[in-house]
């Protein structure tokens, strides 16, 4: 379960992070408006490059607006779904999923995790290792099956 729920979340913090980047885009694209607006209002004469720069630009900002929209949605949808996983995932009862949840989402300490679980703390090391592990196995996964629709 712990597995299904980190990959909906990284995809979800993608999702984020790819929103992110649209909007910091946008932000340069109206700076650079504002930019180019300044500089044609001093420009008298008409079909000037400004003009055309002006045109490219709110053309830039227009396509980066409808890809945020989308990016948006796709954010909310993975959202709803690591919320929905989350719930799944505090009740279950595997190990695997009671020490992910623990040490991952809740932040305990792996001294607290052993307590917890009732074992070692050298043992509880080698199960958050694993899982480690294996986290670092999805993500890798997710970054190249994303790097190969680029």
């Amino acid at each position: 379960m712990y597995k299904e729920y980190h990959k909906c979340w990284y995809k979800m913090i993608v999702a984020k992070r790819d929103l992110e980047n649209s909007q910091a885009i946008i932000d340069g694209i109206l700076l650079e408006l504002t930019k180019t607006a300044s500089q044609l209002k001093d420009v008298t004469t008409s079909g000037s490059h400004l003009s055309d720069k002006m045109s490219s630009l709110i053309s830039a900002k227009i396509d980066g607006e409808e890809i945020i929209k989308y990016q948006r949605v796709l954010y909310e949808h993975r959202k709803n779904i690591v919320d929905q996983k989350l719930e799944d995932l505090k009740s279950s009862k595997d190990l695997d999923d009671i020490i992910y949840h623990l040490k991952f989402i809740s932040k305990f300490k792996t001294r607290e995790v052993a307590r917890v679980i009732s074992y070692s703390r050298e043992y509880t090391y080698e199960l958050i290792s694993k899982i480690r592990d294996q986290i670092k196995q999805i993500e890798k996964e997710i970054d190249d099956e994303l790097r190969q629709k680029k």
